[in-house]
């Protein structure tokens, strides 16, 4: 079960980004969502 999740939310990760949402600055431009206050934000992707 908790891999189907975990497809579930690698799809819709590739979707938001194909959409224009940036959830962390890149070459394309600055970070374009806000999450709610208390959320943390951890970049998977080294810089």
């Amino acid at each position: 079960m908790a891999n189907k999740e975990a497809q579930a939310r690698i799809r819709i990760n590739r979707l938001l980004e194909l959409a224009g949402w940036r959830f962390f600055p890149d070459e394309k431009g600055p970070d374009n969502i806000i999450c709610e206050h208390r959320t943390t934000l951890i970049s998977a992707r080294p810089r």
